[in-house]
């Protein structure tokens, strides 16, 4: 039986869906300031082929409200990756946020986070009606 492999620190990777189909292996943030007002950032990232290929085992699931999909990420790169993150959307409101290789903590601690941010989504079970 093949144990569950880790992420090494610092190895972490950002791939984020865009609505389009494109995928993005998401480099860092940007920043660029208006005249009338301070900086505001913005991630930076390359456009990849296909999916990107995870050899990790998933950690765990979250899911982020699409308005605030972008300051999660920001936030999460500013704390640093441990583990491999993909975001992809799921419903026009909702992305879904897997984390492949990271530790229980690393996985409270990007939790943590998204409460902070008010940022949590929680799925909707869909209700059957029997019969």
């Amino acid at each position: 039986m093949r144990g569950k492999r880790k992420a090494r620190n610092g190895s972490g990777r950002l791939y984020l869906k865009l609505r389009s189909g494109t995928w993005l292996l998401i480099k860092g943030r940007g920043s660029f300031a208006p005249v009338s007002s301070s900086r505001i950032f913005g991630l930076v990232g390359e456009s990849i082929d296909g999916e990107p290929s995870i050899d990790l085992d998933k950690t765990d699931t979250l899911y982020i409200s699409a308005f605030k999909i972008t300051r999660y990420l920001l936030k999460i790169l500013e704390e640093g990756l441990e583990a491999v993150v993909i975001a992809s959307p799921v419903t026009r409101e909702t992305y879904k946020v897997e984390v492949y290789g990271g530790s229980r903590k690393y996985v409270e601690k990007l939790r943590k986070i998204a409460e902070e941010l008010k940022a949590l989504k929680i799925p909707r079970k869909k209700v059957g009606l029997k019969p």
